[in-house]
């Protein structure tokens, strides 16, 4: 008898861990912006502080030559690129262009094709995608999508792939 109950105890436990493991996580894993005027250590030090408080930054690595910055998610967060334009009018500069890669799952509404993941926004519509990205875009399919983000803080952000991938299992 304890033994049955023991049994069923693990099973349960085993079935419940399994169940809370996500198959694909899916998230904001990067962003990479152009900032216009970084030109020295104490601009770089004044955008990283103001984009260090963007939910769900985890690193930032800044290229002053270049003038972009890429910050990487927390390990299990989602970076919440809607603030991130904010951040950098905040610090006092601005910025002209901004690419990511995400992890996702393709969703289709009517002839619209979206990249649905977890966190602020939740999802960002595709865009002037070219045919042979499309046959690689799977519909409830999980993919890692790398490209441009057009948009403004308060209106629809879209996505311009320049690559995707089928997401690890």
């Amino acid at each position: 008898m304890i033994k049955q109950t023991l049994l069923i105890y693990i099973t349960a436990l085993l079935f419940l861990v399994i169940i809370s493991i996500p198959l694909a996580s899916a998230e904001i894993l990067s962003i990479t912006i152009s900032v216009d005027g970084l030109a020295c250590p104490f601009c770089a030090y004044g955008v990283e502080k103001k984009l260090k408080r963007v939910k769900g930054v985890g690193s930032i690595d800044i290229k002053m030559q270049k003038g972009t910055v890429t910050m990487t998610a927390k390990q299990g967060q989602s970076i919440d690129f809607a603030e991130v334009p904010g951040a950098i009018k905040d610090a006092g500069f601005s910025m002209r262009w901004m690419k990511l890669t995400a992890s996702g799952t393709i969703m289709e509404e009517g002839s619209s094709l979206f990249l649905r993941y977890e966190g602020p926004g939740e999802q960002l519509a595709l865009k002037d995608v070219g045919p042979a990205l499309r046959d690689k875009l799977t519909i409830s399919k999980t993919v890692i999508v790398k490209g441009d983000v057009t948009g403004k803080p308060g209106a629809p952000w879209s996505l311009k792939p320049e690559s995707v991938e089928e997401a690890a299992k």
